[in-house]
């Protein structure tokens, strides 16, 4: 006789719900990467061009490329705002996506709680019929013996 889980079906949708959102949550965690170096490209090109206009400051270089500078800065540091909302948005992604996935995991584990115990159960019963069979054979054996030792 073999065990059969009932919900089994609904335990293997569960299993494969849950790798679904790992997976989704592994890119959306790769895509964060990618964005938070965006963002240190930017901060580094800032603080690189800040500094090269210091050096063009203590040449006294011409008023025109102070004013490119300034646009430049005022570009990147829109940019830089721009990937931190990002950001932003992709973490509140992967805190919505850990949720879902620890809802999944939690119905999941129960369910296979729900199985072991089940089979468990099935087990025991298993056990207690072959230990029946045993002792009916047993007796019937010993009650054969008798007869054959009194006649």
């Amino acid at each position: 006789m073999k065990f059969n889980f009932k919900f089994q079906k609904i335990l293997d949708r569960e299993k494969f719900f849950e790798e679904a959102l790992a997976k989704e949550l592994e890119l959306i965690q790769n895509e964060l990467k990618v964005e938070e170096g965006r963002r240190e490209a930017l901060k580094d090109a800032l603080t690189k061009r800040q500094s090269e206009m210091k050096t063009m400051l203590s040449e006294r270089g011409e008023a025109g490329i102070f004013v490119l500078f300034e646009i430049y800065f005022s570009k990147l540091n829109e940019g830089i705002i721009l990937q931190e909302t990002k950001i932003k948005e992709i973490s509140e992604r992967i805190d919505h996506t850990r949720e879902k996935l620890f809802c999944v995991f939690k119905k999941r584990k129960a369910l296979e709680k729900l199985r072991e115990r089940h089979e468990k159960e099935f087990r025991n019963i298993l056990l207690r019929q072959e230990n029946k069979q045993l002792n009916e054979i047993a007796t019937s054996r010993y009650f054969y013996n008798f007869q054959n030792e009194v006649r």
